[in-house]
């Protein structure tokens, strides 16, 4: 077996650029909503996709939690647009 030692380097989006792009908050654009209860960081990465207007938008969001309970007075609905949530923490990174 070959001995290797691997270098571990920060991520930066320079670095990364020649294998594609690093998503990353910092800079970015962002704003308000849900009655400022989250702030969007809105379209973080260009997806190419075939087809006629084509253009997915890769964003983050962070929430606060709201007190409980909850009562709702609006629910959105997308019917065009596809959603994945991942909860992120302090234990996971963020």
């Amino acid at each position: 077996m070959i001995d290797r030692i691997l270098a571990i380097e920060p991520l930066t989006a320079e670095a990364f650029a020649p294998f594609g792009q690093v998503i990353d908050t910092a800079g970015a654009h962002h704003y308000p909503i849900n009655n400022g209860m989250t702030e969007r960081y809105h379209d973080l990465a260009r997806v190419e996709l075939g087809g006629v207007h084509a253009r997915p938008l890769i964003s983050i969001f962070y929430g606060q939690p709201y007190a409980l309970p909850l009562s709702l007075t609006l629910v959105e609905r997308h019917p065009s647009a596809a959603r994945h949530s991942i909860r992120w923490t302090a234990r996971n990174g963020w």
